[in-house]
């Protein structure tokens, strides 16, 4: 019998406050039947991940001092109590709890009190199967404007924090009605800004600060003004215009930690999901974690697998749908893994009277159109038995978005990306190692360039591919985009 990891992430349990997106009324029967998936499968299921915003502490209007965790255990019994359903789980079943960023707060004597449950030191994941390593990760750390952010007063809390309690707000003094709750809104009433992400793009681009142009947008939302006091859980309480200036050098930080791009793709990821699988494989390629599989959440989006990449991909979507009108708008997903095949799957239900069952959602993407892959990914097997110690690396076209390591162990292999630029060339490079026991150097070199110039690599043995193509071995591939090469340096 295959044996398989469980992954549900995006649960958003509050205190079921008309703002909270999770609704015991609504969600608790669905919660419910994926637990009951998990009990009746227990005998195959090595693991369950709650992948993180499995609680909420976000949605609540800017009055109101969140719920302690407690609260939200009290209000939510059947899931969360002594006898609850995921006690019951957890006495069956080992869990793992990984924080996410609406829960950023719970700690491991808080998951302690619900049962068997391992709290994840970290917000990653690591597991070794079969089929490779695994990397699990909600996913908010890629993203500018919902990552722990350790460099203000607030430490470890967000500006995204202050958007969600702007938005709660809202809901409460302008939008519900007598009865209503954020979950019978689509989208759970989330205002849309169409020139927001133009003015947002404008000062990452122009060194202005996002924290002012995100919070001048949602404090202006009916009801809110920058002079609103935001409760927080610690007892301090904040104003939006006091927020402005707290995170006032976000873009700078985030500029100067990793760069223009990837800083606008992390802003992406924030506003629709984009490009976080991006930082995904940037996360999982690093030679300290060195995964074949990411797994995340935070986007709320399911996504089945990733094209043309270096790793593979899912992304569980979440399980509190809104339900305008009694009907759900989107399907409660939850992600598994068989342990054994390396099968990936998104488990889907949209009627309360059905089973979770496997279903077909799209793939996501490294890069988006109009824009083309000309990126070169490299893998490269130290297959002496020595040390082999960079030399030189160069980028002659493009960017390394992952470098060549420092050093690669014997036995052992190293991934590097590099990445095309924008405009007319791809992406052009080499990387130089030396034994360490002879100081023979090997230099690799690969190209992934635009136009009528072919893609290269060498030195052999080496195999190779483009796009969703075949693997060559010791025959360049010379056309197509991304390029991959696995090269073997050989005792």
């Amino acid at each position: 019998m295959s044996m398989k990891a469980v992954i549900l992430s995006d649960i958003h349990i509050g205190d079921n406050s008309a703002t909270c997106w999770y609704q015991k009324k609504y969600h608790e029967p669905y919660l419910m039947k994926a637990l009951d998936y998990i009990e009746q499968n227990a005998a195959s299921i090595n693991e369950v991940i709650l992948l993180g915003d499995v609680f909420d502490f976000w949605t609540y209007p800017c009055g109101s001092k969140p719920p302690a965790f407690s609260d939200i255990v009290n209000a939510n019994p059947n899931v969360l109590g002594p006898n609850g359903r995921l006690k019951q789980i957890a006495d069956k079943v080992p869990v793992t709890y990984i924080n996410g960023n609406h829960d950023m707060n719970v700690s491991r004597d808080d998951i302690a009190k619900l049962g068997k449950i391992r709290y994840n030191d970290g917000l990653r994941y690591i597991k070794d199967t079969p089929f490779g390593r695994v990397l699990f990760t909600h996913g908010s750390e890629y993203t500018i404007f919902n990552a722990q952010d350790t460099t203000t007063s607030l430490n470890p809390l967000p500006v995204g924090h202050f958007v969600t309690r702007a938005i709660s707000e809202y809901l409460v003094k302008s939008k519900l009605t007598p009865g209503q709750t954020a979950a019978d809104l689509t989208d759970n009433g989330v205002p849309g800004f169409p020139d927001l992400w133009d003015k947002i793009l404008y000062a990452l681009m122009h060194g202005q600060s996002v924290a002012q142009i995100l919070l001048d947008i949602f404090s202006s939302l009916p009801g809110v003004s920058k002079d609103t006091p935001v409760k927080l859980l610690n007892g301090r309480t904040v104003t939006f215009a006091e927020a402005e200036q707290i995170y006032d050098n976000l873009g700078t930080q985030w500029i100067q930690k990793y760069g223009s791009m990837a800083t606008i793709k992390s802003a992406n990821a924030d506003f629709n999901g984009s490009y976080i699988a991006w930082w995904a494989q940037r996360d999982a390629i690093q030679s300290g974690i060195n995964a074949d599989v990411a797994i995340l959440g935070h986007t709320h989006t399911p996504k089945g697998g990733l094209k043309e990449a270096m790793i593979r991909y899912i992304n569980c979507g979440y399980m509190c749908s809104p339900l305008p009108g009694g009907t759900l708008q989107y399907p409660i997903t939850f992600g598994e893994m068989d342990l054994e095949t390396g099968n990936l799957s998104i488990m889907s239900v949209k009627n309360p009277n059905d089973p979770f069952a496997p279903q077909t959602f799209p793939d996501d993407t490294l890069v988006y159109s109009p824009f083309m892959d000309f990126s070169c990914y490299i893998s490269i097997l130290n297959g002496t038995y020595f040390d082999m110690n960079l030399k030189e690396q160069q980028a002659t076209q493009g960017s390394y978005i992952v470098p060549p390591p420092a050093q690669i162990s014997p036995m052992q292999r190293a991934r590097l990306w590099l990445q095309d630029s924008a405009g007319v060339h791809g992406a052009e490079g080499s990387a130089t190692y030396a034994n360490a026991e002879s100081g023979k150097t090997i230099t690799f070199t690969y190209g992934c360039p635009t136009g009528v110039y072919s893609n290269y690599c060498s030195p052999k043995p080496f195999r190779n591919k483009s796009d969703s193509g075949a693997w060559q071995t010791n025959t360049v591939v010379t056309g197509g985009h991304p390029f991959f090469v696995d090269f073997t340096a050989e005792k």
